[in-house]
């Protein structure tokens, strides 16, 4: 419950949904509560690495590694899709509960490691 571990939702724009443009979504960046970063997914595809980076400002396809699409799952739980690889979800890697276990994108498998809780939008 320290702000290490508490992050928020910052709704960043709205734009056509990958694969089914006549649908708008909603794309947030993700804010670290004690560093006030944001979320970024490195570049690449599977098991791509998320870090924390100094939040952008540009266009959602100059930012489109720190935003992320949130869908509700069930009971405010949310899975979150990186905009730069839409098909792929952030992950717990190896659905571990350990502590200092690192973040990624991963093929979407509706597990619990890829499901977040909370809120879809904290602040705006």
């Amino acid at each position: 419950g320290v702000p290490e571990q508490q992050w928020q939702y910052h709704p960043f724009g709205n734009i056509p949904m990958p694969g089914n443009p006549a649908v708008t979504v909603t794309v947030y960046q993700i804010r670290s509560e004690r560093s006030g970063l944001c979320m970024e997914v490195d570049a690449g595809g599977v098991h791509a690495l998320v870090r924390q980076d100094t939040c952008g400002t540009g266009t959602a396809g100059d930012e489109a590694r720190q935003l992320f699409i949130s869908s509700a799952v069930a009971q405010g739980y949310h899975i979150l899709n990186p905009l730069s690889n839409p098909s792929l979800c952030l992950d717990v890697q190896n659905g571990s509960n350990d502590n200092g276990n690192l973040l990624q994108q991963y093929s979407c498998t509706g597990g619990g490691n890829q499901q977040f809780f909370g809120p879809p939008v904290l602040t705006s």
